[in-house]
């Protein structure tokens, strides 16, 4: 029996945010591995809600949200960009049961995106093998990457061999050097 894999990209936190373009690549190229093995593949986009204009782009539909304490003073308006909640929901549901629940986040600094979804996975799905990409190799001074650790999301940030490792659970396919 093969397993059913959940693959979600998360919403985007911040005070403006445009689609450039913006598409989850490390995501996408877990699940072209994934889909040579018996795995059952389904994708959450999130972030697939925006007005096409010309060339592909445009802008993402919004819901202003409460600013984490940190960005109080930043007199701007803090939003959620995507898809709502509801629809999420919905997506999430219509996806369920799942053995795996696989998250990225494109952008560290957006990891709310990331512990609003992990928040909602587990009110809905309950307990189901929890896994995260981690989107940057790199620890910056200046970056969130730092911050995104198991006891804020309950998720296992990997680097990125360890993801390729972590994927011959779901596949007969074994990591090359």
């Amino acid at each position: 029996m093969s397993q059913k894999i959940l693959l979600i990209n998360p919403w985007i936190y911040d005070f403006a945010a445009f689609n450039f373009w913006v598409r989850p690549l490390g995501l996408l190229k877990v699940a072209e591995h994934l889909s040579t093995s018996d795995v059952e593949l389904s994708f959450i986009d999130c972030m697939d809600s925006f007005e096409v204009k010309r060339y592909g782009i445009g802008r993402f539909k919004t819901e202003q949200v409460e600013k984490p304490c940190i960005l109080k003073d930043i007199p701007r308006l803090y939003k959620r960009y995507g898809i709502s909640i509801r629809e999420f929901v919905e997506r999430l549901n219509a996806s369920s049961p799942v053995d795996a629940a696989m998250l990225t986040c494109v952008m560290s600094y957006w990891y709310p995106g990331v512990q609003k979804a992990v928040e909602i996975i587990r009110e809905i799905l309950g307990s189901v093998c929890r896994l995260s990409l981690e989107g940057c190799p790199f620890r910056c001074s200046y970056c969130a990457s730092g911050l995104l650790i198991d006891s804020i999301t309950g998720f296992h940030f990997l680097k990125s061999l360890d993801v390729r490792i972590h994927l011959t659970e779901f596949s007969p396919i074994r990591p090359t050097s």
